[in-house]
């Protein structure tokens, strides 16, 4: 999980002048080397778009600022950028590039594609107290580097805090023995064994934040759990024969599953709803995959096809 880069640049801001009138969408449009394919997040201090760097196909986050600066205050904001992009930290989303285009000041930001803890945790949310302390001691350790660096983040709340991906320090392994095993990568040895399966485990898969698992088995089931505790959040029964592919969307809210019944479904991984069978296939489906951008869908079958579709 990654605190959005440390506001130290608010008060740069505070005397520039503020653009009046309606904010324009610039979806589309191209800001250095990015096109700005879609909007993310607005807010009151900048919007964030996705974009895509028009060379490498790489996607970063573009934060495009509310303002306009004038000409006393461009290097400050400027000295303000460079500190903040000298943080360097796990928990701390890194400033890749900074500009001022036409008055307007942008910052090119690490994409960080699944959401924020509040998307994750809507209000009035229970959430484990194994997964709330693993929130608390990232938002700790970021903040305390941040304050080391001698820079303080002046708006500390979940909708400021983006999900990163997993720490890649566990590994989620499924068997014939029915059961889905996390071990640690460095060492091998075990931390949990998840056994919710009444035949063998044929895929699995991670959540984008690294919270839950996703295991599809012989079983025709989808079970999807808590990697800290094991518990089991649901069971999707849609499929009518033995399963081998599951993938989790970048945004964390859909999973696809594929199997026997050559069919890969949709749907939406905390109760099953909202699903959607995609039947193009003449064989068993034994891989799928989301696009980055979280609308396209590849799968592979036994029919010798792999086939692009559009995921509703």
């Amino acid at each position: 999980m990654d605190p959005i880069q440390p506001q130290n640049s608010v008060t740069a801001l505070s005397n520039h002048k503020k653009n009046n009138g309606e904010k324009a969408d610039r979806t589309g449009q191209q800001l250095g080397t990015y096109r700005l394919l879609h909007l993310l997040a607005d807010g009151g201090f900048a919007e964030v778009y996705l974009g895509e760097h028009i060379h490498l196909n790489t996607y970063a986050a573009i934060k495009v600022l509310h303002a306009q600066l004038v000409s006393e205050d461009l290097e400050q904001f400027r000295e303000e950028a460079r500190i903040v992009a000298r943080l360097r930290h796990p928990h701390i989303v890194s400033i890749l590039d900074f500009n001022v285009l036409q008055d307007t000041p942008f910052l090119v930001l690490d994409y960080a594609p699944n959401g924020t803890l509040r998307q994750r945790h809507p209000r009035n949310t229970i959430v484990a107290p194994a997964i709330v302390l693993s929130y608390l001691k990232q938002v700790a350790d970021a903040l305390q580097y941040a304050h080391n660096e001698k820079v303080i983040h002046r708006d500390i709340k979940p909708e400021n805090m983006l999900i990163g991906s997993p720490d890649q320090t566990m590994i989620a392994s499924g068997s014939n023995d029915k059961t889905v095993r996390l071990w640690k990568a460095v060492d091998g040895s075990d931390i949990l064994s998840y056994s919710g399966h009444t035949d063998a485990v044929r895929a699995v898969a991670w959540s984008p934040d690294g919270t839950y698992i996703a295991s599809a088995g012989a079983d025709k089931t989808v079970q999807v759990w808590e990697a800290a505790t094991g518990k089991l959040l649901f069971t999707y029964s849609g499929h009518t024969d033995v399963l081998n592919a599951v993938a989790w969307s970048l945004d964390g809210k859909r999973i696809a599953s594929g199997g026997n019944d050559i069919t890969v479904q949709l749907w939406n991984f905390s109760d099953g709803s909202n699903a959607f069978s995609y039947q193009g296939h003449t064989d068993m489906v034994n891989a799928v995959a989301w696009s980055p951008g979280g609308t396209i869908i590849a799968s592979a079958s036994v029919d010798k096809t792999v086939q692009e579709w559009q995921a509703v």
